[in-house]
């Protein structure tokens, strides 16, 4: 796991259970009660982590926007995420928290607090599922209105005006769309996923995918990586590595082996691993570049991580691999899509009734899914074959 964002984790409960608690029982003793927002004029939403997240609330948004023409609308995120966000033509203001350190999070949050107060906003919607500083953040912003998840163990109820309760059953597409209904903000019963598009990116990405030369060899994207936000849900840089020796093989493919920065060293070793023709994008890629290089891929292969939902927003041919979380709650929304998920007892570990966290050194549902399994639905999904294709029995390990 990422120690950075288990000690981020860990800060959050140590402070924040004491502070919830704290702001609870002064609430209960000054009988402080749900007030309707009414007009909007100003509208807050906040998500710190997770670009997959994001392609499911902006849909939302739109809701929000279209329901309230005339409010602004105004985003709460990390740095990572702003030109994402900045690029969605229904946000006027992206606003920035960034938690690095160990004690400087905790000043920025009481600094970020007494910012928004003073923006004096009729609603916040808070999309955080398990994270308690931005509940706290909401109570201490003093909206007219603020709504967010009651979820199981966190303790970060009784701050918002209006809870949601966390249900762990539905996808969380639709889990986010009861936030925006407890408001008042009608947006539908079927989930929808949204990206947005850059032209620049997309004339850059162009440029290099023509620099390969590719003729008629389609281009496989396969993301190795899943971020900073466990580790553990990554299939083994050897199953990357056999899946883009079978795809060549069989069709030709040109692999491009996407990541972030950090992610370097994973990619360097499913190349040094594959004799497959291959690229490598890690960390050379901004997120709108990433969004135009999957609307241009013949297939792409991810990891439960972003990619997974871009590519579903953009209805990529798509197969996505599971482990520890489960495709029910996380799972792509593109009718293009495939999924991999062994569905072992174990699985999954990782909640947002834990923060998920987990401690799983032996991912055996993830090392489950075979490369030839995963070869033969990226062979029924890739374009026609320039070689004679492997006879390949297909076994794809869906959940139900």
């Amino acid at each position: 796991m990422s120690f950075a964002i288990e000690v981020k984790k860990l800060a959050d409960r140590a402070a924040g259970v004491p502070l919830v608690l704290g702001l609870r029982s002064l609430d209960r003793l000054l009988s402080r009660r749900p007030r309707d927002a009414g007009p909007l004029r100003r509208v807050l939403c906040v998500k710190l982590w997770g670009i997959g997240n994001l392609t499911m609330i902006l849909p939302l948004v739109k809701a929000v926007h279209q329901r309230h023409p005339g409010a602004r609308i105004e985003f709460l995120t990390l740095p990572a995420n702003r030109a994402f966000l900045a690029a969605c033509p229904w946000i006027d203001e992206v606003l920035l928290f960034s938690p690095a350190g160990a004690v400087r999070p905790l000043l920025a949050l009481a600094a970020l607090a007494l910012r928004l107060r003073r923006r004096r906003y009729d609603l916040i919607l808070d999309f955080e599922q398990f994270l308690r500083s931005t509940a706290l953040l909401a109570r201490l912003a003093r909206p007219r209105l603020s709504v967010g998840f009651r979820t199981a163990g966190q303790l970060r109820h009784g701050l918002y005006d209006l809870e949601v309760p966390h249900d762990c059953g539905r996808h969380m597409a639709l889990v986010f769309g009861d936030i925006v209904r407890a408001a008042g903000v009608p947006c539908g019963d079927a989930p929808a996923l949204f990206v947005p598009r850059s032209a620049a990116a997309g004339a850059r990405v162009a440029r290099l995918v023509e620099d390969w030369g590719l003729g008629r060899r389609p281009l496989v994207v396969l993301h190795a990586g899943s971020g900073d936000n466990f580790p553990g849900r990554r299939w083994p840089a050897e199953s990357f590595a056999r899946l883009a020796d079978l795809l060549a093989e069989a069709r030709g493919a040109f692999v491009a082996f996407t990541g972030t920065a950090a992610e370097r060293r994973l990619v360097a070793r499913c190349r040094a691993l594959s004799s497959a023709p291959s690229a490598d994008l890690a960390g050379r890629l901004d997120l709108l570049e990433l969004i135009e290089l999957l609307a241009r891929a013949d297939l792409v292969v991810s990891n439960d991580t972003a990619p997974v939902h871009l590519g579903s927003a953009l209805a990529a041919p798509l197969i996505a691999i599971y482990g520890p979380n489960t495709p029910r709650l996380y799972g792509p929304l593109s009718a293009a899509a495939r999924v991999f998920y062994s569905a072992l007892a174990c699985s999954p570990c990782i909640t947002n009734s834990n923060a998920k966290t987990s401690f799983c050194r032996a991912p055996l549902c993830l090392r489950s899914i075979r490369p030839a399994h995963v070869a033969a639905a990226a062979l029924a999904m890739l374009p026609g074959p320039p070689h004679a294709a492997p006879v390949l029995r297909a076994a794809v390990l869906e959940e139900p």
